[in-house]
């Protein structure tokens, strides 16, 4: 979503490029800051030992919505319940 999100997601249609621009940087610096503070003992939602959990991915991602200007509003989670399929849930009979 990020790379084209100014023409493909909805929730960026109106931002500007600046501001797109700025999350983008601030959502890199977050999560590489995220993986730095993980150790062995974090939990872990996949197999490798560098996933972060969503709920550090949300919470990252409207830090930098929200220090860019943007409403975190517009972000609608790692696993919006609108997704018709998403491959990070249980969509029933869609995973084999």
């Amino acid at each position: 979503m990020c790379n084209a999100g100014g023409f493909t997601f909805p929730g960026f249609w109106t931002v500007r490029g600046r501001d797109l621009n700025c999350i983008r940087r601030c959502l890199v610096r977050e999560d590489a800051k995220e993986r730095r503070k993980q150790d062995d003992t974090s939990p872990n939602q996949c197999d490798d030992k560098k996933c972060l959990s969503d709920t550090v991915i949300d919470k990252y991602h409207v830090t930098c919505y929200t220090e860019c200007g943007v409403s975190s509003d517009r972000y609608p989670g790692v696993n919006p319940p609108w997704l018709p399929f998403n491959p990070n849930q249980d969509n029933g009979s869609l995973r084999r």
